[in-house]
């Protein structure tokens, strides 16, 4: 894996940057242990990234070798409308489906909800640009404030485990995909779903739990597998 490091400063038609930021400072003398002349790559609040040569530790100074453009867009763009379950599977969801492209999450607040916020948090943040570190993706996925299940958009995809089979041609090429709590929506949540002609769709007979049944689907969606190469090549 690329050493890369997201810094909170914008990198495009920069020569050089001189590192202040005292955690990417532990990161490149502790973690990475880089000598002068070491090369690393950083990305930017802006999406470039680049080839930084190590030109001066006392300064903490490197110049640009390469500016890099990312090219790499999902399959699908997908919204991810995500109830709040136990806050450490939460922020392991809001990880891993920004490594899995996609496009926006929005935290849903449910009647079983454990906790709720009405903002977006600074640690939220954090991570979703911490996913520039091992991702080519050219956006960044983006949090949006939270919103109750009646302002879900007509149409939805609900992911239930009484739905009909996830069925990759179900989808067009924006997917709104909402996943409820660990305790599952109530009765009311379920009738205010079905009179916006949501439609559940469900990963099999297999008990999952959400954070596990989430990334399912969302690399379903994103990573379809071409059945028909596997046999030609198998």
């Amino acid at each position: 894996m690329k050493r890369k490091i997201f810094i909170s400063k914008d990198l495009k038609n920069i020569d050089e940057i001189e590192i202040d930021d005292r955690e990417v400072i532990e990161r490149i003398k502790k973690v990475y242990r880089l000598k002068p002349k070491d090369t690393i790559y950083f990305v930017g609040k802006d999406l470039v990234e680049g080839i930084f040569l190590f030109d001066d530790p006392k300064r903490m100074r490197f110049k640009k070798l390469k500016e890099i453009i990312r090219e790499v867009s999902p399959e699908k763009k997908i919204n991810l409308f995500l109830s709040f379950i136990k806050k450490e599977n939460f922020e392991f969801i809001l990880r891993k489906a920004s490594e899995l492209g996609v496009f926006s999450i929005i935290p849903l607040i449910t009647e079983r909800s454990p906790w709720k916020v009405k903002e977006t948090s600074e640690r939220w943040e954090k991570i979703i640009y911490s996913v520039l570190e091992v991702t080519e993706w050219n956006f960044l996925t983006e949090i949006k404030n939270p919103i109750y299940i009646k302002e879900i958009p007509e149409g939805s995809f609900v992911l239930e485990k009484g739905g009909v089979l996830f069925n990759k041609n179900l989808f067009e090429k924006e997917v709104n995909l909402v996943v409820g709590p660990e305790g599952g929506f109530s009765e009311k949540e379920l009738e205010i779903l079905k009179n916006k002609n949501c439609k559940f769709i469900s990963l099999g007979d297999i008990t999952l739990r959400a954070e596990t049944a989430v990334l399912v689907a969302l690399s379903l969606l994103n990573f379809p597998i071409n059945y028909d190469i596997i046999k030609e090549n198998g």
